[in-house]
């Protein structure tokens, strides 16, 4: 576990109709794509950004970015297969930071595409101990303090795949799958105290995960064709969904999953 970043120097104090002014938010895996967009956007949107992830020097490269555009930003370099990590990332963020209100939790990797019959323990076990146990460690932290202070908002990065199959990806399906009943199961058990905690299912978006598919050129083609929309998603318009969910805008929405897709679960 790495020690808090302590790059918050020249951070513009007003926040002033902001929809998340003041409010700290932690975002996991975000050093690449839909976690650093949404880091970008709680920024701009007015919170406290802690952002965790493995990689320290992007890490920081995206904290010196967000405090150069006027904000506020950490980083804490965290694991998620480690549950030790998970604790102390959390602790740090309520000794270090000041708090927490808002978790994006993010991180996840899809895991070698396989047919069920051609599965291995192996890459199951990687789905699973970032996806599924990295998550429910997470919010068994987020939990136990958001309950306590009798607030706060719980958003789950899961997929299109956590409602639907596609074939040879058995481990990353049911890991979204299981994902999406722990974000039910959650905001069942905040309600009562203030907390809500919802879901967001992207459809593909722009991000290096993409060229896990082994389609050659026609990758894009591909990837569009499921789209009725008639593009990809860009990280930024996840982003802007996890603001929604994240602010009073959404104040009655808990226990449910936001499609983020083009239409893809239309169809």
């Amino acid at each position: 576990m790495g020690a808090l970043n302590k790059i918050t120097a020249g951070v513009n104090k007003q926040t002033g109709g902001k929809v998340l002014a003041d409010r700290i938010a932690l975002v996991t895996g975000g050093t690449s794509g839909i976690g650093e967009a949404t880091a970008q956007a709680f920024a701009q949107a007015g919170a406290i950004v802690v952002i965790s992830g493995r990689r320290r020097d992007v890490g920081d490269g995206i904290v010196a970015s967000i405090i150069a555009a006027g904000g506020d930003a950490h980083f804490i370099s965290c694991d998620l297969r480690a549950p030790n990590d998970v604790e102390q990332l959390v602790q740090c963020c309520l000794t270090e930071c000041g708090g927490l209100d808002i978790a994006f939790n993010n991180a996840g990797v899809l895991g070698c595409p396989n047919l069920i019959a051609e599965e291995t323990v192996e890459n199951y076990n990687e789905v699973f101990e970032t996806n599924v146990r990295g998550t429910l460690l997470c919010m068994k932290y987020q939990m136990a303090h958001l309950i306590g202070q009798g607030h706060g908002v719980i958003i789950n990065n899961t997929s299109v795949y956590g409602a639907v199959g596609f074939a040879q990806c058995g481990s990353y399906v049911a890991a979204k799958h299981a994902i999406e009943g722990l974000t039910k199961v959650t905001a069942l058990e905040g309600a009562r105290h203030g907390v809500r905690v919802n879901a967001i299912a992207p459809g593909y978006t722009r991000t290096s995960v993409r060229s896990h598919l082994d389609l050659g050129a026609d990758v894009d083609q591909y990837m569009t064709g499921l789209h009725p929309i008639g593009r990809i998603g860009e990280p930024s318009e996840v982003a802007a969904a996890a603001v929604f969910l994240a602010s009073e805008s959404a104040s009655f929405i808990t226990g449910a999953s936001l499609p983020v897709d083009g239409g893809c679960l239309a169809q």
